[in-house]
Parts: structure tokens; C-alpha cells; sequence
């Protein structure tokens, strides 16, 4: 069934939100993006945090439209094309191939993570 009504805008937050997409929090009178609407005869409504809000278009490019999680989607959406998403990605740097961003998740517990394009393990982030 989809979408039936969707809408969207930026506005100024009165009370503490969580954001759909990257999990992180959004601060009571800060600028987020509310998007609300009906999906399968049930309406709809989330936050997206500044950070996030670059992406969103990318996301449901990959996602075809469709999210079942929609958190665990972005972040693989994030991975897989290497956005460069403020807080759910760090810099390192490679011994090959100079400074790459990689997800924080997949900085392992003692602070080294694999070059996503060379493979090398990487220093620890800048």
C-alpha cells in the first residue's frame, strides 16, 4: 500500500527527540527535520537530526523506498557508500592510502580497524 500522505519540514524542536535514522539524540530547541504521514493505514511520524539529514536521500535511494529498521538500514547505507556521516563515522588514517573515514562501530575494541579500500589495519583515529 505505501505512502498515502507525507510531509515534511525543519522546525524548531520543543521537547527532547530520538533521530530515526542514526539513533542519536536531539536536543529540546534544536533544528531537526519532522517528517509525519500515513504508511499502510497507519500514520507516521520521526525526527532527523542535522547529521542525518544530508543522507536521508541517499538512504531511501538504497533502501528503495521500503525500511523495515529503518536505524539499522541508514547505517548500512552509510557503511556500504561511505558517506561521510559526522557521528557514525571517524577518521583514520591508512599506512597506504592517507586519511579514510570508517564506521565507529567497526573500530574494534582496542582502536584499530581495516582500510576499507586496501585492507591495511589502520592507526588509530585522528
Amino acid at each position: 500500500m505505501g505512502i498515502v500522505y507525507s510531509g515534511d519540514r525543519v522546525r524548531a524542536t520543543r521537547k527532547p527527540h530520538v533521530c530515526a535514522y542514526c539513533g542519536g539524540e536531539i536536543a529540546a530547541g534544536s533544528s531537526a527535520l519532522h517528517e509525519h504521514g500515513i504508511y499502510d493505514g497507519m500514520p507516521f511520524s520521526r525526527y532527523c537530526c542535522a547529521d542525518c539529514e544530508p543522507f536521508i536521500g541517499d538512504f531511501w535511494e538504497y533502501s528503495g523506498g521500503e525500511a523495515g529498521d529503518i536505524a539499522f538500514e541508514f547505517w548500512e547505507c552509510v557503511r556500504d557508500f561511505h558517506l561521510p556521516h559526522p557521528t557514525l563515522t571517524v577518521e583514520a588514517v591508512c599506512p597506504s592510502c592517507g586519511p579514510v573515514r570508517v564506521m565507529a562501530s567497526d573500530l574494534m575494541g582496542d582502536g584499530w580497524a581495516e582500510c576499507p579500500k586496501c585492507c591495511a589495519i589502520l592507526e588509530r583515529p585522528c
